[in-house]
C-alpha cells in the first residue's frame, strides 16, 4: 500500500542565468512566464543557450514527481505514473527519484525537457519540450497500481491523449481512494467543464491565484468558492513568496517565512507535500497549510530539488 501515487509529466529540468532579456525575445520566450517549445528547436535553442548563458545544474523535474519526491524525503511511501524517454536523460531523472517507487514509469522516445532560465531581475522563464510525457496512457496495470495508495496527486500533462487518458483514471479509481489536483497553468488554460472529472472527485485541490481566475474569471477568494462548489473540500490558493490562502470550512492565509531564494521551481509542490504529509499524519488542515508553507519556503535556497526537506519534524 501507497501512501501517495503521484501521476503527470516527467522531465529532467535545465537552470540557466541569462543577462540580456533580447535572448527570451529571440526565442519566444516569456518573462517570467512558461511556453511549449517545439522538438525541432530544442537542439538548437540549448545549444545557443549554452553559449549565451550560464549552465546552473540540472534535476529531475515534473509538478506531481516532485511532491511525491519530497514525500519519499520525509519518508512517506510513494510511487508515480509516467513516461519518460528510453535514453540516458531518462536515466537520469528514475535515478533522480530516489525513494519513489518507479515500477510502472515507462520509457519510450525522448525525455521531457523544461528549460528554466533565470534573469537577473530574479524572473524564472520556462520553455517545456514534451517529450515522451505525451505517451502516458492508462492500462490496467496503471488502474491496479493507483488503486493500491491511499492519495493520488494529480498534475498535468501537454498532450491531449495523456489528458484523456488521465482523466480516465480518475473516472475508475475505487472511491477510497483519495485525490488531489494541482491543474497548473495549462489545465487551467482548460477550464473548468473540461476539468470537471477531476473536480468533482478531488479532495484537495491546489492552484496559484492566476489559475483560480483563468478557471473561474473571478478573483481568487470568489473563485475559490465557485471551485469549491465544484467539489473539492479544501482549495489552496498558492501565493508566491506571500504564503498560501485556503478555503476549508473556514478561511485563512498562511504568510512565508522569509527565505534567500535562488530558485522557486517547484516551490508549490513542496507546499503540496507538507500539506499532504499533514493530512496523512491526520493533522487539521490549518497545521497542514503551515506546514507546508514551511516546507516550501526552505525549498527555494536551493537549485532543483537541493534543498527539499530531509525528514518532517
Amino acid at each position: 500500500m501507497f501512501d501517495l501515487v503521484g501521476c503527470g509529466a516527467l522531465n529532467l529540468d535545465l537552470f540557466y542565468r541569462i543577462e540580456d532579456l533580447g535572448f527570451l525575445r529571440k526565442w519566444g520566450m516569456v518573462h517570467g512566464g512558461e511556453v511549449l517549445g517545439g522538438p525541432s528547436w530544442m537542439d538548437e535553442f540549448l545549444k545557443e543557450l549554452g553559449k549565451e548563458g550560464e549552465f546552473l545544474g540540472r534535476s529531475g523535474g515534473g509538478s506531481a514527481a516532485n511532491t511525491a519526491f519530497a514525500l519519499a524525503k520525509m519518508s512517506f511511501r510513494t510511487g508515480f505514473l509516467g513516461m519518460l524517454g528510453d535514453d540516458p536523460e531518462g536515466d537520469f531523472v528514475l535515478s533522480s527519484l530516489e525513494g519513489v517507487d518507479t515500477s510502472l514509469v515507462g520509457r519510450e522516445g525522448r525525455t521531457g525537457v523544461c528549460v528554466v532560465v533565470l534573469t537577473p531581475d530574479g524572473e524564472r522563464s520556462t520553455v517545456l519540450f514534451p517529450g515522451a510525457n505525451d505517451l502516458f496512457r492508462t492500462r490496467k496495470e496503471e488502474l491496479r497500481y493507483a488503486s493500491r495508495s491511499k492519495w493520488i496527486h494529480l498534475t498535468s500533462f501537454v498532450g491531449e491523449e495523456a489528458f484523456q487518458a488521465q482523466a480516465e483514471l480518475v473516472r475508475s479509481l475505487p472511491d477510497e481512494v483519495r485525490i488531489s489536483f494541482d491543474p497548473g497553468h495549462l489545465y487551467a488554460l482548460k477550464g473548468m467543464e473540461a476539468l470537471k472529472s477531476f473536480l468533482e472527485r478531488a479532495e484537495v485541490l491546489f492552484a496559484t491565484e492566476v489559475e483560480v481566475e483563468l478557471l473561474t474569471g473571478r478573483e481568487f477568494r470568489e473563485g475559490a468558492r465557485v471551485l469549491r462548489r465544484s467539489g473539492p473540500r479544501i482549495v489552496i490558493v498558492k501565493l508566491g513568496p506571500r504564503g498560501a490562502w485556503t478555503l476549508a470550512e473556514d478561511e485563512w492565509e498562511t504568510p512565508a517565512p522569509k527565505a534567500e531564494v535562488r530558485d522557486s521551481t517547484g516551490a508549490g509542490d513542496v507546499l503540496a507535500a507538507g500539506f499532504l504529509a499533514g493530512l496523512l499524519r491526520g493533522w487539521s488542515p490549518k497545521e497542514c497549510l503551515e506546514f507546508g508553507v514551511g516546507l516550501a519556503s526552505r525549498s527555494v535556497e536551493g537549485y532543483g530539488r537541493e534543498a527539499y526537506p530531509e525528514v518532517a519534524p
